[in-house]
């Protein structure tokens, strides 16, 4: 991209996308926890009173997890439009109305079956902390990778959208001078995206160079003075105990980082400490 398409506009979301980016990197964690999944599969099929096939109930599921909480006409117009355009059972030419409102049923009773809906929302709690690392490492790099970056409405805080209705509705921006809560992904989200845009505006980013880590860290230069880096498969990083004594070589000066303001870093720094307080970095050369 950088060599052929510097210019070329980037998205995660846009007015189109099936799933918004931070519903799939949500979905994503399933990945690192495929044995947890297919038990999960298991047991909210056997809890719906409203049975599908396979591909459709794979189809529900996985959108219901995505979007979660998510109300039952949101979910219910969402599952239609994908079996539509699968054309495997119906379609939005010859329609299939019997089989339609068994999927409407199936997925209006979702959120409203009380066994179902906490079983979902205790497995949206235990994968959020993965969550998070792959919803702030996707924004940083969206950010900072070659290309020009082009952020749907109401995409700086958490956003877990489909497509219509969703995309029809209007974006809550807030009232003025409000914000979300310290601490929360909103506020990080927030942050992340503010500074890298800021960041932006100041400099334009030179080009690209990857830079030699962990198999859990992502980092590249965008010239000679600006370094993103952005921590990938947090769960298997768990599982192998953390960073541990892993560590980022810095290209030679003095460097700060923009989410934390902290300075002075050069030479061999622990990555352990580098993201101590959050999965992601952005460091910038301090003038000579």
């Amino acid at each position: 991209m950088q060599r052929d398409w510097p210019d070329t506009m980037t998205v995660l979301s846009t007015h189109d996308t099936k799933r918004s980016a931070d519903a799939r990197a949500r979905l994503a964690v399933l990945a690192e926890l495929p044995e947890v999944w297919e038990a999960e599969l298991a047991a909210w099929t056997g809890l719906s009173e409203h049975p599908l096939d396979p591909h459709t109930g794979y189809l529900l599921w996985q959108t219901a997890l995505a979007a979660w909480p998510v109300d039952g006409e949101r979910l219910s117009a969402a599952v239609l439009k994908s079996v539509r355009e699968a054309k495997l059972r119906t379609s939005w030419t010859e329609p299939d109305h019997h089989y339609e409102q068994a999927v409407e049923r199936a997925a209006r009773a979702v959120p409203d079956t009380p066994a179902l809906a906490d079983r979902i929302d205790r497995l949206v709690r235990r994968i959020a902390p993965y969550e998070r690392v792959n919803t702030l490492s996707a924004a940083l790099l969206h950010l900072t990778m070659p290309g020009i970056p082009d952020l749907y409405q109401g995409s700086e805080f958490p956003l877990h959208t489909l497509v219509d209705p969703d995309n029809r509705r209007i974006v809550e921006f807030g009232a003025p001078g409000t914000g979300p809560a310290p601490g929360t992904l909103a506020a990080e989200k927030l942050l992340v995206t503010a500074t890298a845009l800021r960041l932006r505006r100041e400099r334009p980013l030179g080009g690209y160079r990857a830079l030699p880590t962990d198999p859990h860290l992502l980092a590249y230069l965008r010239g000679a003075d600006v370094l993103a880096a952005a921590t990938r498969l947090p769960h298997r990083l768990e599982q192998h105990g953390g960073w541990q004594e892993q560590t980022l070589e810095l290209p030679p000066g003095s460097w700060t980082e923009r989410f934390t303001g902290r300075g002075g870093l050069s030479g061999t720094v622990r990555t352990a400490e580098l993201l101590a307080g959050l999965p992601v970095a952005l460091l910038v050369r301090d003038p000579h």
